[in-house]
């Protein structure tokens, strides 16, 4: 056994025995800040929270909680005592010192981030991890001017994180083994499931949504459908939240970085046209849901799109059309990950979309050459390479057999 591997599951039995030897910094008191501090306290992690504002709110929020789980009898009042002394707030980052995880959740802000870990590499040790739940930007800018690489890593949890089952682990070139499995035994404690990427398909399970949505956008814009409408009869009935939902939570300006910065050779001319929607939105103000105007807001207002009802049929054929797009790009990925992640790849895709059926189950129900069909009707269209079909081997080895039970 490698000496890095055995000193990782020493590092791991004694977590699994006592938790209080590892300690937990959270960068961030957003909404996803605050939840996955949430997730590690009521797993007995020793937790400190750094905010810059509202530091009394958020140490207030925590004990409400603690409280009300009190008056439940949900924990006694000794446990609620021990809890109380497992975590605290501070907006003074030398409180970190100690710390032993880091996991940073600021706002999406290339500088934001470099310069807090820059911050952060003058007051913990060189052992610290550093972890960041970045869903849109490169990693290797992020920790561009972090000493000892060796540490860093991506750990992208999704909200709601406490239904969410699964954390993407994404890890650079120089990522340790130690640092990883450290990490993914953190991921373990929480009950929830980890899914490691490597580049170029960092944050993958983010862009499977973009792979969604942009395809949707070429949809709509070639039938000219309301995205509105399109969301909520073709993509809700295969996804528990539809993706132009998801844009307009997430928001106009992270999702135009995030295609921005993961437009690569496969993905350039599907993701190119949403883009440049995108970018005009923001030009213009519609940021989304909880903005004066939302992405739809855009369409209503600026797009003459008048089928603003889809019968069963046409419903039918968009879904299709979408899967196939996103079918082919997963097997790409399952391409390029180990055989044995590959069944916890699909596991974690099926819980972040919320899909409503197992991947596998959706191709023996659409088929290779229906999928095939698809594809290449849109690449006489517009031609892309997203739209170039892996191989019939390739679907077989990761999906399996499938039926085609669906009709041309």
């Amino acid at each position: 056994m490698h000496p890095d591997t055995e000193g990782a599951l020493r590092k791991i039995r004694e977590l699994t025995e006592t938790e209080k030897n590892v300690f937990i910094g959270i960068i961030g008191n957003g909404k996803m800040g605050t939840s996955i501090m949430e997730e590690l306290f009521e797993k007995e992690f020793a937790v400190i929270l750094y905010c810059r504002n509202k530091r009394e709110e958020s140490q207030q929020h925590i004990e409400k909680i603690l409280k009300r789980k009190q008056k439940r009898n949900l924990i006694t009042e000794e446990e609620y005592l021990q809890k109380c002394q497992k975590f605290q707030v501070t907006s003074e980052l030398e409180d970190l010192e100690k710390c032993n995880l880091i996991i940073e959740s600021i706002t999406e802000e290339l500088k934001a981030k470099q310069d807090m870990f820059h911050a952060l590499g003058q007051i913990v040790s060189k052992e610290c991890i550093f972890a960041t739940n970045t869903s849109s930007i490169p990693l290797n800018k992020i920790f561009q001017n972090v000493e000892n690489k060796e540490r860093c890593m991506g750990m992208h949890f999704f909200y709601p994180v406490k239904i969410s089952n699964t954390v993407e682990i994404n890890v650079l070139e120089e990522t340790g083994s130690k640092e990883y499995q450290l990490v993914k035994e953190v991921v373990s404690q929480l009950g929830k499931t980890s899914v490691t990427f490597h580049q170029p398909d960092h944050m993958y399970l983010n862009n499977v949504i973009s792979v969604i949505s942009t395809q949707s956008y070429a949809l709509v814009k070639q039938y000219n459908i309301h995205p509105l409408r399109f969301n909520q009869d073709v993509l809700e009935p295969i996804m528990l939240c539809g993706a132009f939902d998801i844009v307009d939570s997430v928001g106009i300006p992270i999702i135009k970085e995030s295609l921005f910065h993961f437009m690569d050779e496969r993905h350039k001319q599907l993701y190119e046209p949403f883009y440049k929607v995108c970018s005009q939105m923001e030009q213009e103000g519609y940021l989304g849901k909880g903005s004066e105007k939302s992405f739809y807001d855009y369409f209503t207002e600026h797009c003459n799109m008048s089928k603003m009802e889809i019968d069963k049929a046409d419903s039918n054929l968009y879904q299709d059309a979408v899967l196939a797009v996103c079918i082919n790009d997963l097997v790409g990925v399952l391409e390029e990950i180990k055989d044995e992640e590959a069944e916890t790849f699909l596991r974690a895709v099926k819980d972040v979309l919320g899909f409503s059926k197992d991947v596998k189950e959706f191709y023996k129900e659409l088929g290779y050459e229906t999928i095939k069909r698809i594809l290449g009707e849109f690449d006489k269209v517009s031609p892309a390479n997203s739209y170039k079909i892996k191989t019939k081997e390739a679907f077989m080895r990761y999906l399996g057999e499938d039926t085609g039970r669906r009709k041309e």
